[in-house]
C-alpha cells in the first residue's frame, strides 16, 4: 500500500530554502532604506548648502550705488574764497560757473563774496549746480536756480526778526565808558547823546553814580544777529534828577522823542552848533580878556576845534548879518524871531552863495571855524541872545518844538506804559544786557 505522508526528504528541503527567502526579503529591505537615506540626504544637504553669490557679495567690495538725492550744503565764505575755489571744493560743473558767472547782476555780486557771509548749494548727484543763494546784505540775498530753459536769478529780501534788550549802566568816570561797559555799541551811545541833547550836558554835567536805563532793539535773521535798531525808551538819573525818553512813531508821520507825558524832547537850537574839542573859555561877564588884559564880559562860550571845521545854524532863521565886526573878526549873526539871535565869530571865511535876508536851517553849514579879530587860536565865539541880552549858551532853557499832538495821546500812553514796564522788569538784573525776545 503506498504511503500518503510527504517523503521526509521533501521536509527536510523546505527547512533549508525559507532562510534563503528570508535573506533575499532583507536585503531588499536593506537595499530601499539605502535608497530613501541617500535621498533625503541629498534633499537636504542640498537645502543647506551655503549660497555661493551671496557669501561673494559680501566678501567682495561692491561698486557705489548712485545716489539720486540732491545734496543741499550751506558754507560759510572765508578769508580769500572766490565763487571759483567753492565750486572747485564741492566738485561742482565749471560749465556751470560760466553760465552763472555770465548774469551781470550775478556777477557783480559774487566778484567779490564777502567772508563770514553765508552760501547755499543744491548739488545734483553728477556734480551740477541746481541752486544758489548767497547774502549780499543784512537781509538780502541773491538767489540762482536751474531751469529747463538755463539759469535764472532774483534778488530776494528777507524779513527781520526784531528783538527787545535793556541796558543799564553807572557813570564812574564817562559816559562813554559806562555805556560801553553796559554793553551798548557806538551807534546807539550817539543815538542816546542826541535824543537827550537838551537835557544832559553829557561833556560836563554828568557825575559818578549817575545812572541809564535804555531800552531798545536788535534785530535777528533766524538766530544770526545782523543789526541794532531803534532806541525805544530811556531814563537818565543825573544828580538826582529822573530824565526820560519815548520814542513814538504816528502811523502816517515820523518817529519823535518825547516825555512820559508826551512833550517833546526835540528843541528849536541845537545846544553847541558845531563839533568841538573843549570849552577854551566859558562864559562869564566878568572875565579878564586874555589879549586886552582887562575885565571885559565874555558874553558866550568859546569852542575850541580845529581850523576849517564846520560851523552850522543853531536853529531855523534869517541871516542878519555878515561880515568883518570888531574884535570878533569874521561874524555872522542869525535871527531866530520872538526875539532870539545867534552870534558865530572868529570865523576863517563864510560858505559862498549865502547873503545876509537868506533862510537857513538848523544844522545847515553856514561858516567855518578860524582865528580873526581877537583871539589867540582857532575856536568859534558862539552867542545866544534873547531881546539882545546874552545869555549862557551851554545852560540856557532852549525853546522846545510843538507837543505830541492830542489825537496821539492815548497810543502813546498805552505804548509808553509797555516800555516802562519792559524796563522795569529788566531792573532784576543791573547792570548787563538783558534780552526781552
Amino acid at each position: 500500500m503506498e504511503d500518503t505522508k510527504k517523503p521526509q526528504g521533501i521536509q527536510s528541503g523546505s527547512a533549508t530554502t525559507l532562510p534563503l527567502y528570508f535573506s533575499v526579503f532583507f536585503f531588499l529591505l536593506a537595499a530601499l532604506a539605502l535608497m530613501v537615506f541617500t535621498v533625503r540626504y541629498l534633499v537636504t544637504s542640498e537645502s543647506d548648502a551655503p549660497d555661493i553669490t551671496t557669501t561673494a557679495s559680501v566678501a567682495l567690495p561692491q561698486p557705489a550705488t548712485t545716489s539720486t538725492t540732491n545734496l543741499e550744503q550751506t558754507i560759510e565764505v572765508t578769508e580769500g574764497d572766490t565763487l571759483a575755489d567753492i565750486f572747485d571744493r564741492y566738485n561742482l560743473d565749471q560749465r556751470d560757473l560760466s553760465a552763472v558767472l555770465s548774469m551781470p547782476n550775478v556777477k557783480t555780486a559774487l566778484r567779490h563774496i564777502k567772508p563770514g557771509n553765508q552760501m547755499q548749494l543744491m548739488m545734483a548727484p553728477n556734480g551740477a549746480l541746481e541752486k544758489l543763494s548767497y547774502q549780499i546784505g543784512s537781509n538780502q540775498f541773491i538767489k540762482v536756480a536751474r531751469t529747463q530753459h538755463g539759469f535764472i536769478s532774483k534778488t530776494v529780501t528777507e524779513a527781520l526778526e526784531t528783538r527787545k534788550a535793556v541796558a543799564q549802566g553807572v557813570v564812574r568816570s564817562s559816559f562813554y565808558s559806562a555805556a560801553q561797559n553796559a554793553g551798548l555799541p557806538t551807534s546807539l551811545i550817539l543815538d542816546l547823546g542826541k535824543i537827550f541833547a537838551w537835557q544832559v550836558n553829557f561833556k560836563q554835567g554828568l557825575h559818578p553814580g549817575d545812572t541809564f536805563e535804555v531800552l531798545y532793539e536788535e534785530r535777528y535773521l533766524g538766530d544770526k544777529f545782523v543789526e541794532y535798531g531803534d532806541i525805544l525808551a530811556a531814563k537818565f538819573y543825573v544828580n538826582g534828577e529822573l530824565f526820560e525818553a519815548i520814542r513814538f512813531k504816528p502811523a502816517k508821520g515820523i518817529a519823535r522823542y518825547y516825555t512820559p507825558m508826551g512833550n517833546s524832547l526835540d528843541r528849536a537850537f541845537m545846544r553847541a552848533p558845531l563839533k568841538y574839542t573843549r570849552i577854551s573859555s566859558s562864559f562869564n561877564l566878568n572875565r579878564k580878556h586874555p589879549i586886552l588884559g582887562i575885565t571885559r564880559p565874555h558874553e558866550g562860550v568859546d569852542l575850541a576845534a580845529n581850523w576849517g571845521t564846520p560851523v552850522t545854524a543853531a536853529g531855523n532863521g534869517v541871516i542878519s548879518f555878515e561880515g568883518k565886526e570888531g574884535g570878533y573878526g569874521n561874524l555872522v549873526i542869525v535871527s531866530h524871531g520872538q526875539g532870539i539871535t545867534t552870534r558865530y565869530g572868529h570865523l576863517s571865511r563864510f560858505v559862498k552863495g549865502l547873503r545876509p535876508g537868506d533862510h537857513v536851517s538848523m544844522g545847515q553849514v553856514i561858516a567855518y571855524v578860524g582865528s580873526t579879530g581877537l583871539a589867540t587860536g582857532p575856536h568859534l565865539h558862539y552867542e545866544y541872545r534873547i531881546n539882545d541880552a546874552p545869555q549862557n549858551p551851554l545852560t540856557v532853557k532852549l525853546p522846545g518844538t510843538a507837543p505830541l499832538p492830542a489825537k496821539y495821546r492815548k497810543s502813546f500812553l498805552a505804548q509808553t506804559r509797555v516800555y516802562l514796564a519792559q524796563m522795569d522788569k529788566a531792573i532784576s538784573m543791573p547792570y548787563q544786557l538783558t534780552e526781552l525776545g
